[in-house]
């Protein structure tokens, strides 16, 4: 090893040892070259340019070289102190999403809180009564006749009315089903799958209740919705039926509801629908789940973002896509969809508030009330 090295690993020794104090002053260059027996100046030089270069020296000009850290840059462990580093940050940024996930599901469980009451207040009655003057009441006293010429009265317009309802009564159960999932360890697909059937859900009930359609055309979407059903579900009787499975009173009644719809058709005086799963009653069609989603999703949604995308990304998770899963299980996602459910349920809720004509001053409190948890 060349003897400037040796000394400058005795003098590092010294300085970490305590010989050398940081802040002290390095004997002079003469008294190192009597200490180490050198007789060259430029030995020790190099020795003390070493430990400049490790930052432990520093030289000034005329006065010496003082001691200004007690370990060398070079002996530092980078490899140890960047993974320490990295560890540290893991564990704050961890923090960080922990305390956005709770406060994510704290205002979920207040907002959904909030949306429960308001939805047994207004809507989870066994039959909505119109204001006087409203929508409804003027479609409970339409002047439709039926086949034979008797007048249709309220129960058409009351059937459309209670598929609504029993619609609405299934996106307040999955909302009631948001609530009791969340927690501190909220898990990611079951509140993703059951906000997806709320929002599909309601969008039927949207669909039926649109203002100003008139009695006809929402008996005939009321209609539309109901064959469509009863096709669905003699499909999958018939499916039953042809693997040799017993047939029991579920299937023979579910062989039996097309039937009854084509009849209520009938007695109505209403055009005879066309075939397939998605019927058209006089220009009424049942919309998609996902084109039905999508459209009332606009209202809801940023107009940069694709109402249409959102529902198949909810949809992925349902049906086990990987990209689907990958979006809502990636690191930082702390959303559990009930925000988007409850905003479905509000434009669900303002359309029929506006057929029924109740009134806005309890929606809008409820309103009021979602803003202030959600926005603080």
């Amino acid at each position: 090893m060349a003897r400037y090295r040796e000394i400058a690993d005795d003098l590092r020794a010294k300085i970490q040892a305590g010989t050398y104090p940081i802040g002290s002053k390095l004997p002079s260059i003469s008294d190192l070259q009597e200490m180490y027996d050198v007789p060259a100046l430029n030995t020790i030089r190099a020795a003390q340019q070493i430990l400049v270069d490790e930052g432990m020296l520093e030289t000034r000009q005329g006065v010496g070289a003082f001691v200004v850290a007690a370990n060398s840059v070079a002996a530092l462990d980078v490899t140890a102190t960047l993974a320490q580093a990295r560890d540290n940050l893991t564990t704050v940024l961890a923090a960080l999403e922990a305390k956005a996930s709770r406060q994510v599901v704290t205002e979920s469980q207040a907002a959904l809180d909030a949306t429960m009451r308001f939805a047994e207040r207004r809507l989870r009655v066994p039959k909505w009564e119109p204001t006087p003057g409203s929508e409804a009441a003027a479609e409970l006293s339409n002047a439709e006749t039926r086949r034979g010429g008797d007048p249709w009265g309220e129960d058409p317009s009351r059937t459309a009315y209670a598929a609504a309802n029993l619609m609405v009564t299934g996106v307040v159960d999955n909302l009631s089903s948001l609530h009791q999932l969340l927690n501190d360890q909220m898990p990611v697909i079951g509140p993703t799958v059951i906000a997806r059937s709320a929002i599909e859900i309601g969008a039927g009930a949207w669909w039926l209740m649109e203002p100003g359609i008139g009695v006809r055309r929402r008996v005939c979407r009321e209609l539309a919705l109901s064959l469509t059903s009863a096709r669905r579900a003699k499909q999958v009787a018939e499916e039953f039926q042809a693997t040799g499975f017993q047939v029991g009173p579920a299937i023979t009644d579910a062989l039996q509801q097309e039937a009854r719809v084509l009849q209520r058709i009938t007695d109505l005086g209403i055009a005879a629908p066309t075939s397939g799963y998605y019927p058209v009653i006089e220009n009424e069609q049942a919309m998609k789940a996902t084109e039905a989603t999508a459209v009332m999703l606009k209202s809801v949604l940023p107009a940069n973002v694709p109402a249409q995308s959102v529902y198949h990304t909810y949809s992925a998770v349902t049906h086990g896509q990987i990209y689907g899963l990958m979006n809502f299980m990636a690191p930082g996602v702390a959303s559990d969809g009930s925000s988007l459910a409850i905003a479905a349920f509000r434009e669900v809720y303002r359309r029929i508030n506006k057929v029924m004509g109740w009134g806005k001053l309890e929606g809008d409190l409820w309103e009021i009330t979602l803003g202030k948890i959600y926005n603080g």
